[in-house]
């Protein structure tokens, strides 16, 4: 957010008179907005700065005590931007999930669609993460996945701007 403003300062506490300084309206986001140019990532995230945090989490994360981990497996967007071959490797993909004389099938082809992206893509940083955690040694990392979802904990607002519903 500070970037995107034109805010460059190094110090935290002139960054933060900076951002005190910036309309409210221009920090302002809402559910359909994207302030992150597409990609996923939060709007608002940790500023490494060698003061609130010394380290990047990857580096802090192999200082850390020992412990017990569990990551869970959330559907998000594809990041398109990020595979310039998207196309290709989506159909590669799909071949694995979904025979071509399938594809005429509505409900099996969204279901081939939506295992698909999972794995390819939304499953590779809950990997890397999983990775890093049994590289420093931790105790244990479980990965779960909920069989139940209650389609109204969203509420009627929020349940009606997400893709889809479903357990994580």
């Amino acid at each position: 957010m500070a970037l995107k403003n034109g805010i460059t300062e190094n110090d935290s506490h002139e960054l933060i008179r900076r951002m005190r300084e910036v309309p409210a309206m221009k920090l302002a986001t809402g559910l359909g907005s994207d302030t992150t140019g597409g990609k996923m990532q939060t709007t608002i995230g940790p500023r490494i700065d060698g003061d609130f945090l010394p380290k990047t989490p990857t580096e802090l994360r192999k200082e850390a005590p020992k412990k017990k981990r569990i990551e869970e497996i959330i559907a998000e967007r594809i990041p398109e931007y990020e595979y310039p071959n998207f196309k290709e490797l989506r159909d590669q993909a799909l071949r694995i999930y979904l025979q071509p004389e399938e594809r005429k099938d509505k409900d099996k082809y969204d279901h081939a669609i939506v295992k698909l992206y999972t794995d390819l893509f939304l499953a590779s940083d809950t990997q890397t993460s999983v990775y890093e955690n049994l590289e420093v040694g931790n105790d244990a990392t479980y990965l779960y996945s909920f069989d139940y979802v209650n389609p109204t904990s969203f509420g009627f607002l929020i349940g009606r701007r997400l893709p889809f519903i479903g357990k994580s």
